[in-house]
């Protein structure tokens, strides 16, 4: 792969960029591979790599390495407002709401699809996430994936709930949901460490840190698990297959009334998304006892 064409096995994300955080930014602004100040209204304009794909496209033909440039620019101007700037979060980030809505679509047809559809999608999950992980080992997709699953089961569940019970479980929502990101902070945080750690270490070729006493890398979190931050990771999904299993009984009484497709969806992502935290659970568990064996 020849310097300044984008290689499809790596992640674009922070591809050639100057971190945002070195200069004062408001929600919409950030700063590009020159180095220059940009706009999210320049999103569509002056984009030099789709030009010389498209002239090149109707001259010779499609040249890939024009469509990996053109891909590569793209993808950096993918970016959502924060309070310190637009932040990066390419085609990962929309690749990963289209599944979502396909799930939501997929899952809420019947009960007998939905059925199918839990004794199917583990399998495919696993054999697609290989070949994701493979072509593209440092993608947020299945990062985002897990914010978007999130987001439509609590709006679900807001939309579906009675008066009675709106404004209790608006609150727990929103306070476990805080809860759950301190604590995925805290993972991420604790992560990675300094050079000078007198400990184990294991380089990670995803997130290219050194990592101590380095356990697995978590794709759902982004993050790897390591002996620093094994607890707070722990407690993150004992929390969240505490609330799953939660949210699957409250559904039973709504199941008898009635099936729509909102409680059908919610019930049957519910249940996917504890079967992936088990999931990942045994994988840690895998993990660490093979190297205690080791």
């Amino acid at each position: 792969m020849e310097k300044g064409t984008l290689d499809p096995g790596v992640q674009l994300e922070g591809y050639g960029t100057l971190p945002d955080e070195e200069v004062e930014l408001c929600c919409c602004e950030y700063v590009d591979e020159c180095g220059a100040k940009r706009h999210l209204l320049q999103t569509f304009c002056d984009c030099a790599e789709f030009d010389e794909f498209v002239n090149r496209s109707v001259d010779e033909g499609i040249d890939w390495r024009a469509f990996w440039n053109t891909a590569s620019a793209i993808d950096k101007r993918i970016r959502l407002p924060t309070w310190n700037g637009a932040k990066h979060v390419g085609f990962a980030f929309v690749f990963a709401a289209v599944t979502a809505g396909m799930l939501y679509i997929l899952l809420s047809i019947c009960i007998s699809f939905s059925l199918a559809l839990l004794c199917i999608l583990p399998i495919l999950m696993y054999r697609i996430s290989r070949k994701i992980l493979r072509a593209f080992p440092r993608t947020r997709f299945f990062y985002f994936l897990g914010y978007w699953c999130v987001a439509t089961l609590i709006l679900s569940a807001l939309l579906t709930t009675s008066e009675r019970f709106y404004t209790g479980k608006c609150i727990s929502l929103i306070a476990f949901c805080v809860v759950l990101r301190w604590l995925l902070i805290k993972i991420q945080k604790s992560s990675s460490v300094s050079s000078d750690v007198v400990s184990k270490q294991t380089n990670c070729r995803i997130c290219n840190l050194m990592i101590a006493d380095r356990d697995h890398h978590c794709i759902w979190l982004n993050c790897c698990i390591s002996a620093s931050n094994d607890r707070y990771f722990l407690c993150f999904m004992a929390l969240a297959s505490e609330a799953l299993i939660i949210a699957a009984l409250c559904d039973i009484d709504l199941i008898t009334v009635g099936m729509s497709g909102a409680i059908l969806y919610r019930t049957s992502l519910t249940a996917l998304i504890l079967f992936v935290v088990i999931a990942t659970l045994f994988v840690r568990f895998f993990k660490k006892s093979r190297s205690q064996l080791l």
